[in-house]
C-alpha cells in the first residue's frame, strides 16, 4: 500500500511516503543553510512521493526563534 500510487486532491503522487514538516533544517536565524538543501535532496533521491519542507524564516526583524532558549534563561 505504501508503495502505490496515492492522490491528495489534484496531486498525484508515485507512492505513499511522506515526509513531514519539522523545524529542524534552519538556523538559529531562521535561514535555510547548505544542509538543509542537502537534506530535502538526499530525500528526493530515496524516493519520497510528498516532501513537505520545515520553516524558514519570512523576516530576520525579530527573535522569534526557539534556538538556543535555555541560554536565555
Amino acid at each position: 500500500m505504501m508503495f502505490t500510487k496515492g492522490r491528495i486532491g489534484s496531486l498525484l503522487l508515485k507512492n505513499r511516503l511522506v515526509v513531514p514538516p519539522m523545524g529542524i533544517t534552519s538556523d538559529c536565524d531562521g535561514r535555510f543553510h547548505d544542509r538543509s538543501i542537502r537534506y530535502y535532496e538526499e530525500r528526493a533521491k530515496g524516493g519520497f512521493g510528498l516532501i513537505i519542507t520545515g520553516y524558514s524564516a519570512e523576516t530576520y526583524d525579530y527573535e522569534d526563534t526557539t534556538c538556543n532558549v535555555l541560554d536565555k534563561v
